[in-house]
């Protein structure tokens, strides 16, 4: 059996696996967001001819079983997993580089890139600059990278916001960082299913996240954090602003996400949904 993982080895292996009399399963992580319409055209009869398509988020299946017109029972869906004996290690870990200083603030952890305009920066200085004006005590960690940031910076500081954000770059002590913190946000405008997401509900954050991709499927809303709609600047400051003015209220949450992903998202969970799939679908050859 194959199981191609990504765009260019779907549209390799598929055809080889084919030709050679095996059975192949395409992985499918995102929504494609970030492809041409041609390479959007290859993925899908790529995916296609595959025996079988794996999903890691229910809002993945319902995007291919609509758009490309692909059976349901021919897409099952096993959501991305998590090493927590390691992530715990590197919680519990020294820092790689220097943060500012937290003492006094409530610490907002934004985990992402800076390549790709869907992941909306813009949306969360707009949040912070209404935020700020109630609770001045916020500070916003941006970790990631990319050819945006210089844009970003430089629109954080005519924002009026330069002492309230922290552009850390590309770091490898993430788990580190977010157990200093004490709210995660993700404010893309398209998703898969967000490892970024996953870590800090891991960390015992309380998570704001935009209703986009299977952000919805880790979030629940008012459980373990905040859903809000996609691109909308007021709810996201309202919602960060309940967490921000109440501790009891971002521990229960917290704790509710280190809950779910210890249940739901361990490594050994995805490892078993994993063989059963491949079981299955070889028991159809």
């Amino acid at each position: 059996m194959v199981h191609a993982h990504d765009f260019y080895t779907a549209l390799l292996a598929v055809p080889a696996a084919r030709l050679a009399g095996t059975r192949a399963i395409v992985g499918r992580l995102d929504l494609a967001h970030w492809l041409n319409v041609p390479q959007r055209v290859a993925l899908a009869a790529a995916t296609r001819s595959a025996h079988h398509v794996v999903a890691n988020a229910e809002a993945i299946k319902r995007a291919i079983v609509e758009t490309e017109r692909l059976p349901a029972e021919r897409v099952s869906v096993v959501h991305n997993g998590i090493d927590l004996a390691r992530f715990d290690s590197d919680l519990g870990g020294p820092l790689a580089g220097p943060l500012p200083p937290l003492e006094g603030r409530t610490v907002i952890v934004h985990v992402a890139n800076m390549t790709h305009p869907v992941k909306a920066q813009e949306v969360l200085f707009e949040a912070l600059r209404a935020l700020r004006a109630r609770r001045p005590e916020v500070l916003l960690l941006l970790a990631g990278d990319g050819p945006r940031r210089a844009g970003l910076e430089e629109l954080a500081a005519a924002m009026g916001l330069a002492g309230a954000v922290c552009f850390l770059g590309r770091r490898s002590d993430v788990p580190a960082i977010l157990a200093r913190g004490d709210i995660g946000v993700l404010c893309s405008s398209a998703e898969g299913l967000s490892n970024a997401i996953i870590e800090g509900m891991a960390a015992s954050l309380p998570m704001v996240v935009t209703d986009a991709g299977g952000n919805g499927e880790l979030v629940r809303d008012e459980e373990n954090g905040f859903v809000v709609p996609i691109g909308s600047s007021t709810m996201l400051a309202s919602r960060l602003e309940m967490l921000a003015r109440a501790r009891p209220l971002r521990t229960k949450m917290g704790q509710a996400g280190r809950a779910f992903v210890e249940h739901e998202l361990r490594l050994e969970r995805l490892l078993e949904r994993h063989e059963a799939l491949y079981r299955k679908v070889l028991s159809k050859g």
